[in-house]
């Protein structure tokens, strides 16, 4: 098939297809999103507590990737963030794509400078249910979800938060890892 032919059939196709996928994307984008919002607004407060820092409801910032300007399936993420960057540190709260299409929770502290050796060391020695790690100034907590589990992805996204807090209390708060640069 010629490059001129199968491009116009692409454009047959998005001609027909194209308003009915945007719709489908945005509602896709608006659920999860409402559900990640709904989900860290919930548990706010012992992720706060577990922290020893004081988080708002209104700080909560969506975070949708990619962007217009983005192309590819690279870092695709819809969630929300928290950001305070005058106090050096931003959460991250967002399902994720990884490119071999495995879908994701992460829950992440990204620090502008945070000693690696100490971090590394401290986040190494909590026991969790989930993946957790240190890579590139950022704390993450990682949990695969399965298709199976989408139907109930309210109840499985408690559950990690629930985690996320346990962790940070045994951690010891964001205060004991600002204090090791």
């Amino acid at each position: 098939m010629e490059k001129s032919q199968r491009t116009n059939e692409l454009l047959v196709a998005g001609v027909k297809s194209y308003p009915e996928a945007l719709i489908a994307i945005d509602e896709f984008r608006r659920v999860l999103l409402g559900t990640v919002r709904e989900t860290v607004e919930h548990n706010l407060k012992s992720i706060a507590t577990a922290m020893g820092i004081k988080l708002s409801a209104s700080e909560i910032q969506k975070r949708l990737r990619p962007t217009e300007s983005e192309v590819g399936r690279d870092n695709a993420a819809i969630g929300v963030t928290i950001r305070r960057d005058a106090e050096g540190w931003r959460q991250y709260y967002q399902f994720y794509w990884e490119p071999d299409s495995s879908f994701s929770f992460l829950a992440s502290v990204w620090f502008r400078e945070v000693d690696a050796t100490s971090t590394s060391t401290a986040v190494n020695k909590v026991k969790c249910r989930y993946t957790v790690g240190f890579e590139d100034n950022e704390v993450f907590m990682l949990r695969r979800v399965t298709t199976g589990e989408i139907g109930r992805v309210k109840d499985v996204l408690g559950a990690f938060m629930r985690e996320w807090a346990t962790f940070w209390k045994r951690v010891g708060g964001l205060k004991r890892l600002k204090s090791m640069r």
